[in-house]
């Protein structure tokens, strides 16, 4: 073992004892599309077609070769197969950190399918991508500038204008770790994994109770009555309508589905909110009891509304905290 290869080691051992001690938390920040000129406009919408070309490449090569063996530097030139079935060699301007994150990150999801298929789970073949959404950026990569906290840099882009760091630039002792960029119906986002020291709660010691409904999907026993369902908007069915009539892959039916995946991001917000606040109220208590239920079954019966079939609530309970989303 080199000394390199022993220092690398020695890091992640102080990392992981490191760890221990801190809360990993997510936080999404928005690009400001806006603030970037013609040319980083260009190249943020292009390096998610560069990385969708990277992975096609790997899933071609994998069907001669081990997908491993595959090394980006000899990848540089990958041949792209457009509409008509003709080929075309294109040049891979990526990034070397993202290029490297892309091809690695791949490598990652096939041995996580291994494990799976050793656990007895169904899996099937790799599949050539139509589009690609979420691109990887390793630790270290990623840094807020120190007099701008509002401005980001990773590979490729310098000094971003981003919103959503008030979320954490006033918490004491943060640590940036990894992300992901992201490509959404309403925009470009980073998905920034940041880690916060462990704080100790005060306990109120009080107990609640909880029942699950179908027309009120929570009530807890101090009467408190929380509604979960998010219905679909008038807007969206008539969005869908107009998706039925139109050619497939024209520019009209382009630009329906692209409001349509608005509309189902901003349906998914207001649930994602409604969860929170949920959320935030039930921590206050030291212990969560409720009935346990299998609610796929609720599903099943026929007196229940369309509208309620829609509502899509998850329950996750953990360290007896009971989580809606």
């Amino acid at each position: 073992m080199t000394e390199l290869q022993q220092k690398r080691i020695n890091n992640l051992k102080i990392t992981k004892e490191k760890r221990k001690s801190q809360l990993c938390r997510v936080f999404e920040l928005k690009i400001n599309y806006k603030s970037l000129n013609k040319k980083e406009q260009q190249e943020l919408n292009f390096i998610f077609v560069q990385a969708k070309r990277v992975i096609n490449d790997m899933i071609t090569i994998s069907k001669t070769e081990s997908i491993f063996k595959y090394n980006y530097k000899n990848h540089r030139i990958v041949k792209v197969r457009y509409p008509d079935k003709h080929l075309e060699d294109k040049e891979i301007t990526l990034p070397t950190a993202i290029h490297q994150d892309i091809c690695q990150s791949k490598m990652l999801d096939i041995k996580n399918l291994s494990k799976a298929k050793k656990k007895g789970r169904k899996i099937g073949k790799l599949k050539y991508k139509k589009e690609i959404n979420t691109i990887p950026i390793r630790t270290g990569m990623i840094r807020l500038n120190s007099k701008n906290k509002n401005k980001l840099t990773f590979p490729g882009f310098k000094n971003i204008r981003v919103n959503g760091t008030n979320q954490f630039i006033k918490l004491k002792n943060y640590e940036i770790a990894n992300a992901n960029l992201l490509r959404k119906a309403t925009g470009f986002y980073i998905h920034l994994t940041v880690f916060l020291p462990k704080t100790k709660k005060e306990k109120i010691n009080k107990s609640i109770g909880i029942d699950m409904g179908i027309k009120t999907a929570i009530v807890t026993s101090e009467g408190n009555i929380y509604n979960a369902k998010i219905k679909e908007s008038e807007h969206l069915k008539k969005l869908q309508k107009k998706l039925s009539r139109k050619k497939q892959d024209s520019n009209n039916f382009r630009k329906i589905k692209k409001a349509i995946q608005k509309e189902y991001e901003y349906l998914t917000n207001k649930k994602n909110d409604l969860a929170n606040k949920v959320v935030s109220e039930l921590k206050k208590y030291d212990t969560i009891y409720f009935q346990d239920e299998q609610l796929s079954n609720w599903k099943k019966r026929k007196r229940i509304k369309k509208s309620s079939k829609r509502k899509k609530t998850r329950i996750w309970k953990s360290n007896s905290i009971l989580y809606f989303r």
